[in-house]
């Protein structure tokens, strides 16, 4: 899936101010709000490369046995 520049700027957008007013309701310290989205970004590189992993070998995985299945069933003819 492709985003447009403008969907990424909105959605960026969107996020930055949903967590400013988070912060800002929530009396967080700007030093401490950015040390927060730090980690936030940290957990969310992390769960999204574990997870963008996961789903490649899953994908080679299935399309393994497909093949190795296909391989089979040509060697029984």
């Amino acid at each position: 899936m492709e985003l447009s520049g403008e969907k990424l700027m909105a959605m960026e957008s969107m996020i930055t101010a949903y967590a400013l007013n988070q912060m800002q309701s929530n009396d967080v310290s700007p030093e401490l709000a950015c040390l927060i989205m730090k980690c936030v970004l940290n957990q969310f590189q992390e769960n999204y490369i574990n997870s963008s992993l996961l789903n490649r070998i899953k994908t080679i995985s299935v399309e393994s046995e497909s093949h190795t299945d296909k391989k089979t069933e040509e060697s029984k003819t």
